[in-house]
């Protein structure tokens, strides 16, 4: 259930942020943009063109940030966690995490 929240709630991230990139596109042919001066136009334009980037990137950021959700969530679980997690030199910082790949399939 917990896992399925997080993937619930990014994905609406990513579908409120493609529905405002499409109104920003819309808005192109209202009154006020048209009136607009060209510095105006220039920045709306520029916020315009950032967001289908932040989409296509988001996929795979997405997919990748769920993993993690879902590894920490399975690490609360294990009671043997620590031997997953490979730390660094100073013991404060995970370096990475010793996980097999069919852990994913379950």
């Amino acid at each position: 259930i917990a896992f399925k929240r997080w993937v619930d709630h990014w994905s609406a991230i990513r579908k409120t942020l493609a529905t405002f990139r499409d109104a920003m596109q819309d808005s192109k042919t209202s009154q006020a943009y048209v009136t607009a001066g060209a510095e105006e136009r220039a920045q709306h334009d520029k916020a315009l063109n950032s967001i289908q980037p932040a989409l296509d990137a988001m996929g795979g950021c997405l997919d990748v940030m769920l993993a993690y959700i879902a590894g920490m969530l399975c690490f609360t679980c294990d009671a043997s966690w620590q031997q997953s997690v490979q730390l660094d030199s100073t013991n404060t910082s995970v370096a990475f995490l010793l996980i097999h790949d069919s852990t994913d399939e379950e």
